[in-house]
């Protein structure tokens, strides 16, 4: 299930906030660190907390900036509001605001953590639930609501690929590596419309960067995971979650988005080693 013929690489917003000098719900601050980054495709994270505007006037004010906006992020208030019983309405709440924002910005994709699974609360029953509910809800506006892996998503993702056939998928590099869940990414491929590379942005010698390093202490090899999705056919979106930001550059983010772009382009055989 992709969006477009060709993989777009995108830079998350979630990480732009402090590039720009402010804090995440500094609308401000995020507007100034796309501009910083000056790339232009992004996903645009959504936040209840932003201190100018509702999330489809913020969505709106990013897009008549001219930027191309693939996918939006849904506020991690949904952890809790997807998987708990009782909630419909305060989620229902979240995901229609989130459909106007997504509507507004002109994406077609709109991520989601879908669960906590720390709280005792937590119920599958109201996670399959909601997930067809507002995946159906979605896409009747042509957005398809697409659930990221998040910790746990080894023992859930099964489940909601089987229970769920509305929503796509959105994988994260740093929780496949730290669960060592590839072969599950894979065999989830034809559903994912979204590949979060989310590491740290290294400088190194000669202009360059290193990426593949994860806050969460594993390493995965970018270039191969990358260039796997190009042979395999993927055609979503690949976007930057950098760690670390403001103490790596725009200079700097805008090299891995570029590494990016090339690895997509260019089909080579895999390296040995594991990622």
């Amino acid at each position: 299930m992709s969006t477009c013929n060709h993989a777009i690489v995108q830079c998350s917003t979630g990480s732009l906030a402090p590039l720009g000098g402010g804090r995440y719900w500094n609308v401000a601050a995020m507007m100034e660190g796309v501009r910083l980054l000056g790339w232009p495709a992004i996903e645009l994270r959504l936040w209840q907390e932003w201190d100018e505007g509702d999330m489809a006037t913020v969505a709106g004010r990013a897009k008549d900036a001219g930027l191309e906006i693939n996918s939006v992020h849904i506020p991690p208030d949904s952890e809790v509001l997807l998987s708990t019983l009782g909630c419909l309405d305060a989620a229902r709440d979240l995901m229609d605001k989130c459909l106007q924002a997504a509507l507004a910005a002109g994406a077609r994709v709109a991520v989601v953590h879908a669960w906590d699974l720390r709280r005792p609360q937590f119920s599958q029953g109201a996670l399959v639930d909601n997930l067809n509910l507002f995946s159906q809800a979605l896409a009747q506006h042509g957005v398809s609501l697409s659930v990221e892996g998040i910790p746990g998503h080894v023992s859930m993702l099964p489940v909601i690929a089987r229970a769920c056939p509305g929503v796509s998928f959105t994988v994260d590099t740093q929780w496949a590596s730290l669960e060592d869940s590839w072969d599950l990414v894979n065999h989830l491929m034809p559903r994912v419309t979204n590949v979060h590379v989310q590491t740290y942005v290294d400088p190194i010698e000669g202009g360059g960067v290193a990426m593949g390093r994860t806050a969460a202490g594993r390493r995965f090899d970018a270039e191969k995971v990358i260039r796997g999705l190009t042979a395999g056919g993927y055609a979503g979106l690949v976007t930057l979650e950098p760690n670390g930001v403001p103490g790596v550059s725009e200079i700097h983010l805008r090299r891995a988005l570029r590494n990016l772009e090339e690895w997509l382009q260019e089909i080579r055989p895999p390296r040995e080693g594991s990622r």
